[in-house]
């Protein structure tokens, strides 16, 4: 599928984009594929998920040590898994912005488009 029929099939919702996380979180992680305002995002949501850690250690120690677990238990985990999601949701971005990425990212198997059923 050429990367104009994919955003016009994408904005009618014609199709589904399958991101692969392992690969997708690479490409994050790289620093050299994605713009800075992707790069600088993601960061800001993987420093969030991390400094829930102290955030926790610091509510158990100076608040009550119930406020400490419920933040690890629940929003660490919450950050984290929007971080991944936030990954994901990159991909398919850039691929709408940028040709030349939809390409390198299916020639990559980082996204596979499929028609919907």
């Amino acid at each position: 599928m050429e990367h104009q029929e994919f955003i016009s099939n994408w904005r009618a919702k014609r199709v589904e984009v399958d991101v692969d996380r392992a690969k997708a979180l690479e490409i994050a992680n790289a620093r050299t594929v994605l713009p800075a305002r992707y790069q600088q995002e993601y960061l800001w949501w993987t420093a969030a998920w991390l400094l829930t850690l102290p955030a926790a250690l610091a509510a158990a120690v100076f608040l009550k040590w119930w406020v400490g677990l419920v933040v690890l238990l629940f929003l660490t985990p919450a950050l984290f898994k929007a971080t991944n999601r936030r990954a994901k949701r990159f991909m398919i971005d850039y691929a709408l912005e940028n040709g030349d990425f939809y390409s390198y990212a299916v020639d990559h198997e980082v996204i596979r488009v499929r028609q919907k059923p």
